[in-house]
């Protein structure tokens, strides 16, 4: 009976460290996130609605966009006003349809936070038009 009982301690304490390192317990459970852990890093956007998955990373001056639908690469600059509202300014894209936005500005402003997701609003060049979505931080 003590030997089934320590097995299954050590099972258990196994499933553990391997949830951890899978992420299954991610690390916003351990310390809560503010915007300045979303400067940098990789992070995914999903929109069902619109059939867009995107994969970025970014550093303190550039985020490089991966389509996951289209396999197409876009390029900004990151600019940061405060800790929790940067603007991106699109450099190159292999979008054929977003190629009018080169050059053009979005201002995104990190309006919460729940564990590892911040939502946001955005405006495109200061237009009246507004997107608000969650970007979802991977690493």
């Amino acid at each position: 009976m003590k030997t089934k009982f320590k097995l299954l301690i050590s099972l258990l304490f196994l499933f553990i460290i391997c949830a951890e390192l899978s992420g299954q317990n991610s690390f916003a459970e351990v310390k809560k996130m503010n915007c300045v852990d979303f400067k940098t890093g990789k992070f995914e956007v999903v929109d069902t609605s619109l059939n867009h998955h995107i994969i970025f990373e970014r550093n303190k001056d550039f985020q490089i966009e991966k389509n996951q639908n289209s396999g197409a690469v876009t390029k900004c600059k990151v600019k940061w006003i405060n800790n929790c509202t940067y603007v991106l300014t699109y450099l190159e894209t292999e979008e054929k349809q977003a190629q009018e936005f080169i050059g053009k500005t979005l201002t995104v402003t990190i309006t919460k936070i729940e564990g590892v997701k911040y939502y946001f609003d955005a405006f495109l060049n200061g237009n009246e038009i507004k997107i608000s979505h969650y970007v979802t931080k991977l690493n």
